[in-house]
């Protein structure tokens, strides 16, 4: 499996902190749409979503 870059679990890790992509990339200084495409290239490489969609929030599984 390949590894995930550091940037991918440190953006998941401020999601969760966070509790949306929104919030998270304000704390991060990025946009909205650069957070969830680090989030969609991390759920690709780890060959699993990182969160439900039904979910109001993000958190660990």
């Amino acid at each position: 499996m390949e590894r995930a870059p550091v940037y991918g679990i440190e953006v998941f890790l401020t999601i969760v902190r966070e509790g949306s992509l929104r919030a998270a990339a304000d704390a991060l200084g990025v946009g909205a749409p650069a957070v969830s495409l680090q989030l969609k290239s991390l759920e690709e490489k780890n060959g699993r979503r990182a969160h439900s969609p039904h979910d109001a929030q993000y958190r660990t599984h």
